[in-house]
């Protein structure tokens, strides 16, 4: 399901504000019990406010890959009128191995209502934080295998069409950002090895795009991490290991707030 949501309020900001900045990103954004201006969302935008001068409003909207996905930004970008896009490019929709979609693709017409109910069964916190759901998943990932949401190179194309729809409004900056913890951590090495071919392809074709289409890029190796190393993905985690805690958000934020300023820089202060 795709939806926006608005927070018009991000870092004690006035309802009405003078900038918006509309963040097409994903669950990052608002899991977990952290307050906004915690968040990566309101590190980048206290940054932006002081370069600009301007009170800035974030506005949240769940992007999807798909034929729904361009009016959906369309509109987003209608209803808005932002100053600035930040388009975060979610590794779940091309890492993460789903036996769900497995299922949807094999069972036939069983298929479709397996799929539903595990998708139901694992987005419940007190299900996929457990570790027993960890060893489970990886036990079966195994065994049967799983399937993708979406391949890495369709991942590029679209996250291009969708950058040269936002970049068609000259006065709008835009800053992408590249996706950043893997979604295998509870693969074998055979899994985390696919993961991180998928997650290169994807970073080397969008740092490309970005760099032809004079776009701000985070790229994926920002911040140097290894997420695979558990002292450090706790650290930065929250326990389902895929959400950022407070520290998470506090170093993704200072990389955002960096790539939001120079983008602005580049629509409103050319050098």
């Amino acid at each position: 399901m795709v939806a926006a949501f608005s927070f018009p309020a991000v870092c004690g900001y006035r309802k009405m504000s003078r900038m918006k900045v509309l963040r097409l990103t994903s669950s990052m954004d608002w899991y977990g019990e952290i307050a906004p201006e915690e968040r990566s969302m309101g590190i980048g935008a206290a940054a932006l406010e002081a370069t600009a001068g301007e009170r800035v409003e974030s506005i949240i909207a769940k992007l999807w890959p798909g034929p729904k996905a361009v009016p959906k930004i369309e509109e987003w970008m209608a209803e808005h009128q932002p100053g600035l896009v930040l388009l975060w490019v979610n590794p779940y929709w091309f890492t993460y191995e789903s036996v769900p979609n497995l299922f949807d693709n094999r069972l036939g017409f069983l298929g479709p209502k397996l799929k539903r109910a595990g998708v139901k069964l694992g987005a419940k916190p007190a299900f996929n934080q457990s570790p027993a759901f960890g060893k489970l998943r990886g036990m079966v990932l195994k065994t049967v295998g799983g399937a993708l949401y979406f391949q890495p190179e369709d991942i590029v194309k679209q996250v291009e069409e969708w950058i040269r729809l936002v970049l068609r409004s000259e006065e709008v900056a835009l800053v992408v950002r590249g996706a950043v913890i893997p979604m295998a951590l509870d693969a074998d090495a055979a899994g985390k090895e696919r993961c991180r071919r998928r997650m290169e392809v994807v970073d080397r074709g969008l740092a490309e795009v970005c760099r032809k289409l004079h776009v701000e890029y985070i790229p994926s190796g920002r911040p140097a991490m290894d997420w695979y190393d558990p002292k450090q993905r706790n650290a930065y985690t929250l326990p389902d290991g895929f959400h950022c805690n407070k520290a998470g958000h506090a170093l993704m934020g200072e990389l955002e707030a960096e790539a939001m300023v120079a983008a602005w820089r580049k629509v409103h202060a050319p050098s």
